[in-house]
Order: C-alpha cells, then structure tokens, then sequence
C-alpha cells in the first residue's frame, strides 16, 4: 500500500494593513467585582477628602467685600470747593515752578474730571493706604486680632512687610468701560469691617 501524500493547504496571512477582529466590550460583571473588591479603598479615600474638605472650611479666613460706585461729580457736589478757590484766585496771580500761573493751576482745581482723578489716584496710591492703616482703629484692631501689633513696613520686617502687602491688595479699584464707572472695593474678615474700612478710608480722602 503506496502512502499517498496530502496536498499541502496554503496558509492565510493578513495583510500588514488589515486588523485582526478583537472583542472591545466590556464585561460589568468583572467592572463591578474590581470595584467590589476595592470598596474599603474606595470609602477610606472619600472620607479623608471630606474631613480635609471641612478642616479647610473651618480654618481658612472668609473674606467679605465692600463696593462704593463713584463717578465724576455734578456741578453741585464741588459748587462750596468752586466757590473757595475762586476766593483765592486773586490774590495768586504770579508764576509756580511749572511755568503755569497760580490763577491757572487754581482754575485748574475746578476742574471736575481733575477732581475725579485727583481722588482715584488718592485711593490707589500706597502712601494714601499707609497713612490710612497708621491712624485707622479698625484696623489696629485687626492687626491685634492677626498678632501683628508691631509689624512695620521696614526693610528687616520681613514678616510686617507681607502683611502690609497682603492688606494692601484688599483695596482695589474696578473701572467698567461700557458704563465708565468706578467701583472701589474694601475686604476684611467680616462684614461690618470691611464696611467701616470703606467708608473711613473715603472720608479720609474727601477730607484731603
């Protein structure tokens, strides 16, 4: 009996470009089991963010803001100011330092969008800021409250230098383009403060 060879079947061989077919569902059962497996993981890590979450809540200092709108004053609110430099007028009729007459630079104080800008520039000036924290009784009280009675703004108070900074940045001032109004802005740790910085740091100015 002659053995009989078997033809030999030609192999497939896929083409570098074709894509073997793959199985990309996922299997829930395994998900859940994974997931079941890992629970007190899972549990432990959500209560630690949670206490972290609430310690932070109740350490971190709230900042509350005050807002005062201010625009260029009318005709009225500098009508008492108009009538006092013109009383002086007369009497300066010579040349200042600049070349500008006094007349002209008195003339000049009447002026109400000078005026306007007189005072933001006041209220955003650091100077304006120290001197206003210097004889405030707010905000001594503060600093007593931050244990930073004797901070200075000296340069080997390194400590008092950052807290002045820090509250230096508490006043600011907010310029809205469409309606050209002026928004300034008091924080401090309650609201009644910031309320009282405000308004004292804007009577000081008016004062000025």
């Amino acid at each position: 009996m002659s053995d009989q060879q078997q033809p030999v079947q030609p192999q497939y061989v896929a083409p570098p470009y074709f894509q073997q077919p793959h199985d990309d569902e996922i299997d829930l059962r395994e998900l859940f089991a994974a997931l079941w497996q890992g629970k007190f993981t899972i549990i432990a890590c959500t209560v630690v963010f949670a206490l972290a979450a609430i310690a932070y809540a109740l350490m971190a200092q709230e900042w509350w803001s005050s807002k005062a709108e201010i625009g260029t004053p009318n005709v009225t609110n500098v009508a008492s100011f108009q009538q006092q430099v013109n009383q002086y007028q007369p009497i300066f009729s010579y040349e200042g330092e600049n070349g500008r007459s006094q007349n002209e630079q008195l003339t000049a104080l009447n002026d109400r969008e000078q005026i306007f800008t007189r005072f933001i520039n006041l209220f955003n000036a650091t100077e304006s800021k120290l001197a206003f924290f210097a004889q405030n009784e707010e905000f001594q009280r503060i600093k007593a409250s931050f244990d930073a009675e004797d901070a200075t703004m000296e340069e080997n108070d390194l400590a008092g230098r950052r807290f002045y900074q820090n509250w230096l940045e508490r006043f600011n001032i907010e310029r809205d383009k469409q309606t050209e109004t002026v928004v300034l802005s008091a924080q401090s740790i309650t609201p009644n403060s910031s309320y009282t910085l405000l308004t004292a740091i804007l009577n000081l100015l008016i004062k000025n």
